[in-house]
């Protein structure tokens, strides 16, 4: 199952201008809300997606996790240093039941 969610985020990152929207569908749609998981009591996953592509100059690094926190570091060749993140689920959101979902915009030029 969790290739598929795989899949899915990356095949709607590809046909979407918005990659945020998209990953954000697929959490929603496809995987929470998944016909394939409705016996179980939590749905547990997450996903980084880098997307180029919407310009010659712009990346989006986006990610969308269903557990309590989710840590995400990410770094230019330029940097001196990593920038991390601790990504968590909002206050009184249910782990394994609802999700976390944000990104950030690099422009490469």
């Amino acid at each position: 199952m969790y290739t598929m969610l795989a899949r899915e985020c990356a095949e709607a990152t590809r046909g979407h201008s918005n990659a945020s929207l998209a990953v954000s569908q697929v959490f929603k749609d496809k995987f929470i809300a998944s016909p394939f998981l409705e016996n179980e009591t939590e749905v547990f996953g997450g996903v980084l997606a880098l997307v180029y592509g919407h310009s010659e100059h712009e990346v989006e690094l986006v990610w969308a996790h269903t557990s309590a926190s989710m840590c995400v570091g990410c770094m230019k060749a330029t940097d001196s240093k990593p920038q991390i993140h601790m990504s968590r689920l909002p206050q009184h959101s249910v782990p394994g039941k609802s999700f976390a979902m944000e990104g950030k915009h690099f422009d490469l030029g």
